[in-house]
């Protein structure tokens, strides 16, 4: 495995996000979303004092936690950073854990925008 890590071309997983829309309605996908950004926000935070306090088993089990919520919402490269991440913890290769972290920030606000933009044209 190599120290960069890979994320997928694809931010949003269209058919994971309509059936969202089919089950909650727009304002409801918005009100999930709305969550998860919450989520992923705080879990990365998490993940940063861990990784500060060396407390790699902790930061892999957040990350897994934005993996599995990610995909939940069809977040697609949240989830593969977050899979990188998680790897990145368990193998205690610090060069990766650092380029996986600063990585999923700046995927967050990307997908934020990419996620509004979708469910503008849907509503």
């Amino acid at each position: 495995m190599t120290d960069e890590p890979r994320i997928s071309a694809h931010h949003l997983e269209h058919a994971q996000i309509d059936g969202l829309i089919r089950a909650a309605g727009v304002d409801g996908t918005r009100e999930i979303l709305k969550a998860f950004w919450s989520s992923t926000r705080d879990l990365t935070a998490q993940i940063r004092q861990m990784r500060n306090a060396h407390d790699y088993v902790s930061a892999a089990a957040a990350a897994h936690a934005i993996k599995g919520s990610a995909a939940n919402v069809g977040a697609a490269a949240l989830a593969d950073i977050a899979n990188e991440i998680e790897a990145a913890f368990q193998s205690g290769d610090a060069k990766r854990i650092a380029a996986c972290v600063e990585l999923i920030e700046s995927n967050v606000a990307e997908a934020q925008a990419e996620f509004e933009d979708y469910l503008d044209s849907a509503a």
